[in-house]
Order: structure tokens, then C-alpha cells, then sequence
């Protein structure tokens, strides 16, 4: 079964995900800023991450480019959620290392859909 990192400052939100993803049968680990889900993934890496940008501690960006640094999680598929519809900010986070960007609000089958095509087989 996978398991999933939600990153993400805002509860309902965070909430809001997670139960997206657990209706799919996957299990969910949630964090409430950039730093706990680097600590997170760090202690046991999930399967992908679901992650935000706009964030207080560290931002998406920042988790980023932690993610693709280190060598246990470097492949961990890295899934951008934002309601930043700057094209530059999309642009900067494929960059970096995301493997897609999902504009918010988006539905739950675009989530599930971008998730389940990011796992590794």
C-alpha cells in the first residue's frame, strides 16, 4: 500500500487532502510545515509527497530542493500543490525537481490521478 507525505500549513486543507488520498485505499502521513515533512520523509520516506508552496518555517521550494539533495529521497516523487497561479512559481518548482504542479482548487480525481501516475511501479 502507498504511503503518502501531505505538506501542507493549513489544517482543512491538509485534512482535506489526506482524505482524498486515504479514499483511495493509501495511507498518509501529514505535516504541518516544510520542516516537519523534511524531517518526516527523512525518518521513514514515503512512497511520493503532496506538498505546498506557500508555507511559514520552509517553503515548498526549500522542501524541494532538500528532497532532491538527499540520496534516500531523491527519486521520492514530489507533487506541487498551489493556489499561486504564477506561471514563473510552476516553472520554478519543475526546476527544482517537482514532478508536476496542481493548481488549486483542483478535484480529487486530478489528485488521485496525479499521484497514481508518479508512483513507482
Amino acid at each position: 500500500m502507498p504511503r503518502i507525505l501531505v505538506i501542507d500549513d493549513e489544517e482543512m486543507v491538509r485534512a482535506a487532502i489526506a482524505l482524498i488520498i486515504r479514499s483511495r485505499g493509501w495511507t498518509v502521513e501529514e505535516a504541518k510545515d516544510g520542516l516537519e515533512g523534511l524531517t518526516k520523509a527523512r525518518n521513514n520516506p514515503p512512497d511520493a509527497i503532496v506538498c505546498d508552496l506557500n508555507m511559514p518555517v520552509m517553503d515548498g521550494f526549500q522542501v524541494i530542493e532538500a528532497i532532491r539533495q538527499d540520496p534516500a529521497l531523491k527519486t521520492t516523487p514530489f507533487i506541487v500543490i498551489t493556489g499561486q497561479t504564477a506561471h514563473r512559481n510552476e516553472a520554478r518548482a519543475l526546476a527544482q525537481g517537482a514532478d508536476a504542479v496542481l493548481l488549486k482548487p483542483f478535484s480529487n480525481s486530478a489528485l488521485i490521478g496525479v499521484v497514481q501516475a508518479h508512483l513507482k511501479a
